[in-house]
């Protein structure tokens, strides 16, 4: 983290992996295919966020969520 330019971080529906675990021991095989494709587009710097929708947020608050969500680079 950037000290200063993060006030509030939020996890949602956030995977927590066991010590010793990567992001990438808990999903699907195509989650990991799609992250590494979308980091390969910009040089494996960064990927963008998930969208509110992928998250299964109502589609009446996903214009907000999308809002607050940011890729930092």
């Amino acid at each position: 983290m950037v000290p200063g330019y993060i006030r509030t971080l939020v996890y949602l529906d956030a995977l927590v992996p066991e010590d010793g675990q990567s992001m990438f021991d808990t999903v699907p095989q195509s989650f990991t295919d799609t992250f590494n494709e979308q980091a390969a587009a910009s040089g494996g710097k960064t990927v963008p966020p998930m969208t509110a929708e992928a998250f299964g947020v109502n589609e009446s608050d996903r214009a907000w969520v999308d809002n607050k969500c940011m890729t930092i680079h």
